[in-house]
C-alpha cells in the first residue's frame, strides 16, 4: 500500500511584465508621410499579457508617447504622431508605464525596425489595381504604380 506524505501541488507563475513572453515578427507599414499620422502595426504572438494590462500600454516614436489604438493577442496597432521633419531613422518602442517588483520603472521594448518619414509631395500615382473592391475585406491586396515610393 501507498502512504502518501503531502498533497501534490501546482504552481503556475506567470510573469508580471506584459512584454517577457511576446515574439515580435514584423512591424508594417516601414513609413509615413510628412505632416500625416499612419497607424503601425507590430504583429506577433505571446501578446495576451499585454492584453490584460492594455490599460498600461504606451506607443513612442521618436520619444512621443500615445496610447496604442488596439492591444489584441497577435498584433499592437500605433499611431504615429505627424512627423514635421525627419532627418534619420525613427525610433519606435512599446512601453508598460508601470514598476517592476523592485520598484523600478520598466525599460522600453525597443523595436529595432527601419521606419522613415517621406514627403508626399514627391509621391506621384499614376495607376491603381484593382480600382475596387468590396468594403471590409481584408488582407486585400492593392498595386499602386507611380513615382517616388519609398522602399
Amino acid at each position: 500500500a501507498w502512504t502518501r506524505f503531502s498533497v501534490p501541488t501546482l504552481t503556475v507563475t506567470y510573469p508580471s511584465d506584459p512584454f517577457a513572453l511576446a515574439y515580435f515578427a514584423k512591424v508594417l507599414p516601414t513609413g509615413a508621410a510628412l505632416g500625416q499620422q499612419t497607424l503601425v502595426t507590430v504583429s506577433g504572438t505571446g501578446f495576451e499579457p499585454a492584453v490584460a494590462k492594455a490599460s498600461v500600454i504606451r506607443c513612442s516614436f521618436n520619444e512621443v508617447i500615445s496610447l496604442p489604438v488596439s492591444v489584441g493577442a497577435k498584433a499592437i496597432v500605433c499611431q504615429t504622431p505627424a512627423f514635421a521633419a525627419v532627418d534619420s531613422a525613427v525610433a519606435f518602442s512599446l512601453l508598460a508605464l508601470e514598476t517592476d517588483g523592485s520598484g523600478s520603472p520598466r525599460e522600453p521594448v525597443s523595436i529595432t525596425s527601419t521606419f522613415a518619414a517621406y514627403d508626399n509631395a514627391n509621391v506621384t500615382v499614376t495607376a491603381l489595381s484593382p480600382p475596387g473592391g468590396p468594403q471590409g475585406v481584408l488582407n486585400a491586396l492593392v498595386s499602386l504604380q507611380g513615382e517616388g515610393f519609398v522602399d
